[in-house]
């Protein structure tokens, strides 16, 4: 019985930690796609790789954190949305590698991708 409720108190502090994270990170993008919209107006082609990669990144995000925080859908299906939302915070995390140097901007949505990447990962291990 205690382990049982071990591995529920890791799943359930996992579950916290990834819907905390992926909120931040569709925040941090949120305004890289901004930053990124600037400079694309300003003729900078070069942003939108890393304007695209955010776009989806922030919408796949916002939605595993609304379903995980509702606390009824299957854990199946929260975890393949976690899954999936890693490898979206993954290429997003390798477009704003490209400009991290350049923009801090760039560089706080690399590493809350990779930080969500991470999270959620962890997630689907313990579930």
């Amino acid at each position: 019985m205690a382990d049982h409720a071990h591995e529920h108190h890791q799943a359930s502090s996992a579950l916290t930690r990834m819907v905390e994270t992926a909120n931040h990170c569709a925040q941090t993008g949120e305004i890289c796609i901004a930053h990124c919209m600037v400079l694309l107006g300003e003729g900078h082609a070069e942003m939108a790789d890393c304007n695209k990669s955010a776009h989806n990144m922030a919408a796949v995000c916002r939605s595993l954190a609304s379903v995980a925080s509702f606390g009824s859908a299957p854990a199946a299906d929260i975890k393949a949305l976690a899954t999936a939302c890693a490898q979206f915070c993954r290429t997003c995390a390798a477009a704003c590698k490209k400009h991290a140097s350049e923009h801090e901007v760039c560089k706080a949505c690399m590493d809350s991708c990779n930080d969500c990447a991470d999270a959620c990962e962890a997630y689907v291990k313990t579930a």
